[in-house]
């Protein structure tokens, strides 16, 4: 079979990682390890983390099946895994300089090594000729497709297909995890939905998808489109994971380019109500929810029209009664639905999804 825009040969179904996540397990730094984690548990056989060596991963990452953490490659070696996959993307994207003998270390015990970092693995010399002497591959997550493409407004050609996009009142606000709780919600409802993997820990999850950011700016909706066209292939709700914030100055050219090359039929914006400045921006405030739903619906208009449906709501650190008030709140601001999806589950925002199944598709 010809290779597909999103392919990533290597962290298909039958792959077996043992996540490197040293000295992150326990840290928000950590997000690629904890996304695999929690949504593709049963592909991660075990965990390198020499701080927690003994205990489970699921001391650290809630709401996941027990998975070993170890002290070594060597000793994760013995879970027989395919592929060692480097759990964290640091500042900088640059491969941490204290995990470089891990990583020859899995190359050596012959597994493929699995990167979502801005600097690629195969750019780098001295693990490139390691994974050839010992013939196995050095997959980069973030690396774009080799056929890029103009948008051209053929996901409006798809009378019956419902795409859904998470946007953010910020960075780093939950849009992958939301996307994903309602794939999952509307497949539980019955009804048939993929989730499109825009970054590097979706892909991981997924096992394919294209980082957006990392396209050249011209094509960035185009692949977007690309993206939606496929999953519209076996699923009539696709859920397209979403990135950045129209509102945050760094990486709104991203957002835009989502917005625009998915065609959304309908929003779901997350929100981080502990959040009062942006992530990495802080000099900008984060902009009242209303104000965002009438600039994200704004937007759309220009390729098809779309709503705001729901807002996927992050309540961790707050107790049951505050994250209720929260809730109220933020219902009241944004006027639809609000939930906090790992909390109390995707169920009642996945139910107002499929409500607007009956709306028209313009």
């Amino acid at each position: 079979m010809s290779a597909r825009i999103g392919d990533h040969p290597g962290i298909g179904p039958g792959t077996r990682f043992l996540v490197l996540a040293e000295g992150l397990l326990g840290d928000v730094h950590g997000k690629l390890a904890h996304g695999v984690l929690r949504f593709r548990p049963e592909s991660a056989v075990a965990v390198v983390d020499s701080t927690w060596d003994g205990r489970g991963a699921e001391q650290f990452v809630p709401d996941v099946p027990s998975v070993p953490v170890v002290g070594s490659v060597q000793d994760g070696l013995a879970f027989g895994p395919t592929a060692l996959l480097l759990g964290a993307t640091p500042a900088g994207g640059a491969i941490p300089p204290a995990w470089r003998p891990s990583i020859l270390a899995a190359i050596d015990g012959g597994v493929d090594i699995v990167a979502g970092m801005h600097l690629f693995l195969s750019d780098d010399r001295e693990l490139s000729a390691a994974a050839a002497r010992r013939g196995v591959r050095l997959i980069d997550l973030r690396r774009p497709p080799d056929e890029l493409r103009l948008a051209t407004g053929r996901v409006l050609d798809l009378p019956d297909t419902r795409v859904a996009l998470t946007v953010g009142d910020d960075a780093a606000v939950g849009k992958m995890t939301a996307a994903l709780c309602l794939a999952r919600a509307l497949r539980d409802a019955g009804e048939t939905s993929a989730f499109v993997a825009t970054g590097q820990t979706g892909i991981a999850i997924a096992g394919w998808g294209v980082a957006i950011d990392r396209v050249i700016g011209d094509f960035m909706p185009g692949v977007a489109e690309a993206l939606v066209l496929r999953a519209a292939e076996q699923a009539r709700y696709v859920i397209v994971e979403g990135q950045g914030s129209i509102a945050h100055p760094a990486f709104s050219a991203v957002t835009l380019a989502l917005l625009h090359g998915s065609a959304p039929t309908d929003l779901v914006l997350c929100h981080n109500p502990s959040r009062t400045r942006m992530i990495e921006y802080e000099r900008k405030p984060v902009p009242p929810l209303s104000e965002l739903v009438a600039t994200y619906e704004d937007l759309t208009r220009y390729v098809r029209p779309a709503c705001v449906r729901c807002v996927a709501v992050n309540t961790g650190g707050l107790d049951e009664r505050e994250a209720a008030r929260v809730l109220e709140r933020v219902e009241s601001e944004a006027g639809v639905p609000s939930d906090d999806l790992v909390r109390f589950g995707a169920a009642r925002l996945g139910a107002t999804l499929l409500e607007t199944r009956a709306a028209p598709v313009s």
